[in-house]
């Protein structure tokens, strides 16, 4: 008789939050199906599961936790993070090119999280940046606009927002920068 060892996979919980229109389904969606589809579907709160293979080689089942960006929803989403205490990582979503996007990120969603879980980590992610307008990368931007541009206030606002956060950008439709953000995604969450 074989002598089969049962083991229990570590569980990773990650959320992804953001404006609504903005592509984090598709991210989502493309990281655990490997396809692509390009269309919108209103989401209010999803939950895809996908096996994954850590660096130590250990197995691990990954709950990426689609909660919707409408407004509708603002109560909902509170209560949902009021339920999942086990989050393991923040994804702060918003789209390349649309600078309300990126307010939102520091006026709306950073609040939501902090107040949910003020010690689980945050990767903010830049989306869409096969749209970006300026033909570059929009890290150094996007810290500015959360943290605040005036750098006698940067300080200040650090300390508001906790010791910052980690930054990647990806296209799902180009693919570029996709393998990076979910790398540090994983090791985000994965952080003990």
């Amino acid at each position: 008789m074989t002598n089969v060892h049962k083991y229990k996979p570590r569980i990773i919980e990650v959320a992804f939050l953001g404006d609504p229109r903005i592509g984090k389904s598709n991210l989502i969606t493309t990281f655990t199906s490997n396809y692509y589809s390009g269309e919108y579907t209103a989401t209010f709160e999803y939950t895809y599961t996908s096996e994954i293979i850590l660096g130590d080689c250990s197995a691990a089942t990954i709950s990426l936790h689609d909660l919707g960006g409408s407004p509708n929803y603002d109560h909902l989403r509170v209560l949902f993070l009021n339920v999942h205490t086990k989050i393991n990582a923040f994804i702060l979503c918003f789209e390349i090119g649309n600078d309300q996007s990126i307010y939102n990120i520091k006026t709306k969603w950073w609040n939501i999280v902090k107040h949910a879980a003020k010690d689980v980590p945050i990767v903010v992610v830049g989306l869409m940046a096969d749209k970006d307008p300026e033909g570059g990368w929009y890290e150094e931007k996007a810290k500015e606009i959360i943290l605040g541009v005036d750098k006698n206030k940067k300080k200040k606002k650090n300390e508001e927002m906790g010791e910052g956060f980690s930054y990647a950008q990806c296209s799902t439709l180009t693919m570029r920068g996709f393998t990076e953000v979910f790398e540090l995604i994983i090791k985000t969450a994965t952080q003990d």
